[in-house]
């Protein structure tokens, strides 16, 4: 994550909620962006995300989120049914999406 954007995030205050959508997949973001996510969520704050299968099987996002679990970082609160990411197309019918929520540890939510 870019120094300045840390700095004008924790300049007014971590924020309480995170939401990244659509770009947890190949050719985007990396697992270690989840890193960066939870470092710049409060304390107690949710984090959203939108995650494909392909990205999670391939990439290495399953070793990474067993690694936030493991290191106490963030705890699961919801996780969605995988689902089609592009319902009307017969192109990308293989794909498929989880919506998931997890809660910063380190605080109580305020």
């Amino acid at each position: 994550m870019g120094q300045r954007l840390r700095q004008q995030l924790w300049a007014s205050g971590n924020p309480y909620i995170a939401i990244a959508a659509g770009v947890l997949r190949h050719g985007h973001a990396s697992p270690g962006a989840l890193d960066g996510i939870v470092e710049v969520t409060r304390d107690g704050g949710i984090i959203l995300f939108s995650l494909s299968q392909s990205a999670f099987d391939e990439m290495g996002f399953e070793q990474k989120i067993a690694e936030l679990d493991a290191a106490g970082r963030w705890r699961k609160l919801e996780q969605s049914n995988l689902f089609r990411s592009y319902p009307f197309s017969a192109k990308d019918a293989h794909l498929h999406h989880w919506v998931l929520a997890y809660q910063k540890c380190g605080g109580a939510m305020a």
